[in-house]
């Protein structure tokens, strides 16, 4: 039979199956995270290692990038001559300077042969070789004469008489008689260059 000592020994009596098994699975659990945990630790000193070579490696790369190359002294003294070459040759395209040459002196004398009391030039207008000149005269005939004379001159390629237009002054004379008729004319001169 049980008796209350009896009972109170067993109660006393610690189980050995429930604390066994808990501590195994302690154990398993722990086990587990350590195996899930290593992959993990090792996958990240692995990456972290390719980072810092790939810091190095960008690092190198930047310095590469932005450094200053150094230019051997010849090679930069020729660059310099040639950038200078090159902006002359560009300041002489610009300024329109050719192999050919006018004879402006020559040119200018044989525009102002010619009687004044026949003809007057009002104006004389260069662009490039071609000149452009306008005047009055006293006759048709003396406009005539003057463009056969610049043609006759040999300086010109061609001599062009634009146009020649009569005009009757509306205002008298001193002495109270209309004026004649005056020849307005535009002639374009086209200049011959001289091969220098």
């Amino acid at each position: 039979m049980l008796t209350s000592a009896k009972i109170q020994s067993l109660e006393s009596v610690p189980d050995e199956t429930p604390k066994s098994s808990s501590r195994t699975v302690w154990w398993l659990v722990v086990m587990g995270l350590g195996l899930l945990l290593l992959p993990l630790y090792m996958t990240t000193t692995a990456l972290q290692s390719d980072s810092d070579s790939l810091q190095i490696d960008r690092a190198i790369y930047e310095a590469t990038l932005t450094a200053v190359p150094t230019v051997d002294p010849d090679t930069q003294a020729a660059t310099d001559a040639l950038s200078e070459t090159r902006t002359q040759i560009t300041q002489l395209e610009g300024a329109g300077l050719s192999t050919q040459h006018v004879n402006w002196p020559l040119i200018a004398s044989i525009m102002a042969n010619y009687d004044v009391a026949q003809l007057g030039v009002f104006s004389v207008q260069q662009e490039g070789y071609n000149i452009v000149v306008t005047g009055q005269a006293t006759s048709e005939l003396a406009v005539m004469n003057y463009v056969q004379a610049l043609s006759d001159s040999d300086q010109f390629e061609r001599v062009i008489l634009q146009s020649i237009k009569l005009t009757i002054p509306t205002t008298p004379s001193l002495s109270g008689e209309l004026a004649a008729p005056l020849a307005e004319f535009a002639i374009l001169l086209e200049i011959k260059a001289v091969q220098s």
